[in-house]
């Protein structure tokens, strides 16, 4: 340690690094008591407070209303004192800015009208063309003495728009906007006005068509109204009756497999004799085809989807009938008598089976619809259930009952799709087989005979031993 602080002594202070270094003295440390002055010890300066910012200076911009360009420009318009423009022609367009509980009156018809950024400002106009458009508004109020087709409102808080009885076929478009209300007369002539809420919030639903649907929230409670019961009327409900019940339609689809859905089906349309019958059982396919349609690809409710069965069977039954042309094709020939023998497989297989032929009815296949026939006897049946009555209808039968369940125009391009590339493409190819007559082909060709091989000889045999 000795050899340590020798080699700190040692070191040559003398380079003029401590040179201009003075020893500070006992008097000179203040922070001994015995050397501080005596008084009082000056208090610090406090720092200078923060200037706050200056309130900024609203700035008034001189008020304009003058004519541009053909067009009336009207701008930061204030105070009381209503401001009339008088002389608007059909040609001239009205831009209303930036004004603040002012009280503006046109005079005359315009073009159009924009009403843009004003605070609690009244406007007061006798007609416009077009249209009058509200636009970053709050708190005012517009009335049209005479008649504008159309209303914008957008991005507004607070508006109340007055209609004269001449022009409440306006309608209003509106976005963004909060607190709007329309005033309207109870009646022509009348002073006393009815003042409705236009709705601000709607409910939106996803449609079978894979579109959107809006329903308006009402703000104010719907008025009560008392409807006396009515008496259970004691016929039938207009329209088609269905061939099964929607229990029976819920029991269908509910099948784990497509071979239970067509027995649960079978058995709903009343069919014992399903497998031995090939008319019915090409009916039965039809209907189990339908029903596929309507559920997979047309989306359609359970009430739709059963009026297009009936539909359907009322089609197929005017095509497959020969007297449906000149009769009544509510009934077709697709359930034939089926003997009692054939009412069960396994008792086919036990007892012995006694066949009684039958003679088979061959009818012209004139005498069935052509498809023509068939396709115009589809189309009256869709016509009917989209609820469309033509001319001749209306003119015959003005209370004509619509269906309870008519179809889209959606629903009823699909179902003419699918119709024409089914049921009608099938049709067409059957009646073109049985109608259009066939030369028959024989040919003759040799039946090659051949030899066999003779069989190989003993002598070149082998014997194996095991």
């Amino acid at each position: 340690m000795a050899n340590v602080f020798a080699g700190i002594k040692s070191i040559d202070q003398s380079s003029g690094k401590t040179a201009g270094l003075k020893k500070v003295t006992k008097d000179m440390q203040t922070w001994r008591k015995d050397y501080k002055p005596e008084g009082a010890t000056p208090t610090p300066a406090a720092p200078a407070a923060a200037k706050k910012p200056a309130t900024p200076v609203k700035i008034t911009k001189p008020a304009v209303c003058e004519e541009r360009n053909g067009n009336w420009q009207i701008e930061y318009q204030t105070g009381p004192e209503p401001l009339t423009v008088s002389g608007i022609n059909m040609k001239q367009q009205v831009y209303i800015f930036g004004c603040e509980g002012a009280t503006i009156l046109l005079e005359g018809k315009a073009k159009n009208i924009v009403f843009d950024s004003c605070k609690k400002t009244k406007l007061i106009f006798d007609n416009a063309v077009s249209s009058i458009e509200i636009v970053n508004c709050k708190g005012v109020q517009v009335q049209c003495k005479g008649v504008v087709p159309s209303v914008a409102i957008d991005k507004t808080d607070g508006c109340l728009v007055y209609i004269s009885w001449e022009g409440r076929e306006v309608q209003f478009v509106t976005s963004k906007s909060s607190e709007m209300n329309v005033a309207f007369p109870q009646g022509a002539g009348s002073d006393d006005y009815v003042e409705k809420p236009i709705p601000e919030q709607f409910v939106h639903k996803i449609t079978d068509d894979l579109s959107i649907s809006s329903d308006a929230i009402e703000l104010t409670p719907p008025t009560l109204v008392v409807v006396e019961e009515q008496p259970t009327p004691v016929e039938d409900p207009p329209g088609p009756r269905t061939l099964i019940s929607l229990e029976q339609l819920e029991q269908v689809h509910a099948a784990a497999s497509a071979a239970e859905r067509a027995e649960r089906l079978t058995s709903a349309l009343g069919v014992q004799h399903y497998p031995v019958n090939p008319r019915t059982c090409v009916w039965v396919d039809f209907c189990f085809g339908v029903l596929n349609f309507a559920r997979d690809e047309a989306h359609l409710p359970p009430e739709k989807a059963l009026a297009l069965l009936t539909l359907a069977h009322e089609v197929y039954t005017f095509a497959t009938d020969p007297f449906s042309i000149n009769g009544d094709s509510s009934v077709s020939k697709i359930s034939e008598p089926v003997p009692q023998n054939a009412e069960s497989h396994e008792d086919a297989e036990t007892a012995p089976v006694t066949t009684i032929p039958t003679p088979e009815i061959r009818v012209d296949p004139d005498a069935y619809p052509s498809v023509e026939a068939v396709y115009e006897q589809f189309h009256e049946k869709i016509r009917q259930a989209s609820g469309v009555v033509s001319e001749n209808d209306k003119a015959q039968d003005t209370e004509t009952p619509s269906l309870p369940t008519p179809f889209s125009p959606m629903e009823v391009a699909r179902i003419v799709t699918f119709f024409t590339s089914t049921f009608f493409r099938h049709l067409r190819a059957y009646q073109y087989v049985s109608r259009v007559q066939r030369s028959n082909i024989v040919r003759e060709c040799p039946l090659p005979i051949e030899t066999p091989l003779p069989p190989p000889s003993l002598a070149d045999a082998t014997l194996q031993t095991e």
